[in-house]
């Protein structure tokens, strides 16, 4: 069994940090990740706090971690 299909509920992506605050003060997540979006762009933080665009994932940008 997969890592995703052990949640109930589906696993979704978004950059809008205001919906997902939101959404985690109504207890809907249990988890949020950002870890892909940091290896991504360093100033995410800042960025989407700012309300900046963000470099967005690609999965071959592991090819180039140390």
């Amino acid at each position: 069994k997969d890592l995703q299909s052990s949640f109930a509920q589906p696993t979704v992506m978004t950059d809008n940090l205001a919906l997902v605050a939101d959404r985690m003060a109504r207890g809907e997540f249990d988890l949020i990740a950002v870890g892909r979006a940091l290896l991504m762009d360093a100033q995410w933080v800042t960025k989407m706090r700012d309300g900046e665009a963000v470099n967005p994932f690609r999965l071959d940008a592991y090819a180039t971690l140390d």
